[in-house]
């Protein structure tokens, strides 16, 4: 397989997994195992050689996919919501502490790419939606990295380990807690897109230097997160892993919950209104050609004189040739100097017009876009959040393009 510049990313892969497995992919970072999972799922440009996977696959991504909208929403996906295995899913990927602490449960709106939710949220979620659908083929890309220990532990148990909620799946993961491969069916390392060691993993010799190095590794990993997140008292996480009681809301509870959640949703509502366009926007035009709005007020009213002049003109011409044309005087050098004199009155004032048409509408236009760049740049972090990136870029290319048109 190789990528969009034709390079070989992987080469002399061999591999089988049969339904109802476990698979571990280890190796260093760049060895090739986000590439061998794409390669599965077809997204990457095939050489030589068959890739054929048999069923419906679900693929949880390095960097987690959330959409806006509810918790609820983005695990179910579209698929018909089942109680009880909604929350066995939710038990299965450690999601119950995080739902029980938001304001509307699993109706809380998580924002614009999930950005109301932790790294680690989000790659549960993302797992959450992958098991929820119950597929056939699990491929998942490291979703343990975003989460401690303890954490990454009962989800390996319950998504992928001895009480897997999916068993008859196959399951695909990628991780660097190497010691989650004794729990495995068929342990794989790849280095630089070569698969160089595979088997069970009771068989493997861990002497080896490449296998002992991943043990090393992985080790190190551990300490440094530790550090960084630092001792918690009583391993707060997984005692209310525990401790907590998750229990979906029914009837009139579900309701004001969702009402909860609409209410206090961080994604704001565009107003929208109806019928024609209001004075305020059209006064606002003016008030942006220059800074001090009432010297704008008056660029306009001597531009709307001069449009004023410039169409009598126009029409002065026209009237001065019927006249000649119904005049009986044969002399025609004092109509030849008099319209001479009307079109060149009529070229300068449309000039001029169009001139200054074209400097006041850029002026506006060019100050309107300073004025919403600058509310951008120094708005609050919570008024970011309650936008979608959508509606600012229509603000700054349609809107905009609006104005630039007159």
């Amino acid at each position: 397989a190789s990528g969009a510049n034709s390079t070989c990313f992987l080469s002399k892969i061999n591999f089988s997994a049969r339904k109802g497995t476990l698979t571990v992919l280890a190796g260093a970072i760049g060895a090739g195992k986000s590439s061998f999972l794409q390669a599965l799922l077809g997204e990457m440009n095939h050489l030589r050689g068959v890739a054929w996977v048999r069923g419906r696959c679900a693929y949880v991504p390095q960097r987690p996919w959330v959409f806006s909208a509810s918790v609820r929403d983005n695990i179910l996906f579209g698929l018909p919501f089942q109680p009880e295995w909604y929350r066995e899913v939710i038990d299965a990927c450690a999601l119950k502490p995080d739902i029980e602490s938001f304001h509307s449960r699993d109706f809380t709106v998580v924002g614009e790419r999930g950005v109301s939710l932790s790294g680690g949220q989000r790659a549960r979620v993302a797992l959450a939606r992958a098991v929820y659908c119950r597929p056939d083929v699990l491929l998942a890309d490291d979703p343990l990295s975003a989460v401690d220990y303890e954490v990454a532990k009962t989800i390996f148990e319950k998504c992928f380990g001895p009480e897997c909620i999916i068993p008859k799946a196959c399951r695909l993961l990628s991780t660097h807690h190497v010691h989650f491969a004794d729990q495995s069916d068929q342990f794989v390392v790849l280095e630089n897109g070569k698969i160089t060691h595979s088997g069970i993993p009771s068989q493997l010799d861990w002497s080896d230097p490449n296998l002992a190095k991943l043990r090393i590794e992985e080790k190190k990993h551990r300490t440094t997160s530790k550090k960084k997140t630092g001792p918690r008292k009583g391993r707060e996480g997984s005692k209310l892993a525990k401790d907590c009681s998750f229990s979906l809301s029914k009837g009139k509870e579900e309701e004001n919950l969702m009402k909860q959640a609409n209410a206090r949703s961080i994604i704001a509502e565009e107003n929208k209104d109806k019928g024609g366009v209001s004075w305020g926007a059209y006064s606002s035009i003016p008030n942006s050609t220059f800074k001090n709005s009432a010297c704008g007020w008056v660029w306009w009213i001597f531009s709307m004189v001069l449009m004023a002049l410039g169409q009598v003109s126009m029409t002065g011409v026209e009237y001065l040739l019927a006249r000649w044309a119904q005049s009986s005087n044969q002399d025609d050098r004092s109509w030849v100097t008099l319209l001479t004199v009307s079109t060149l009155v009529m070229v300068v004032l449309c000039i001029t017009r169009s001139q200054i048409m074209f400097q006041s509408v850029l002026r506006a236009s060019k100050e309107l876009h300073r004025k919403m760049l600058k509310g951008v740049l120094f708005s609050s972090t919570t008024w970011l959040q309650s936008q979608p990136v959508g509606r600012v870029l229509n603000r700054f290319s349609q809107d905009q393009a609006i104005l630039d048109e007159l």
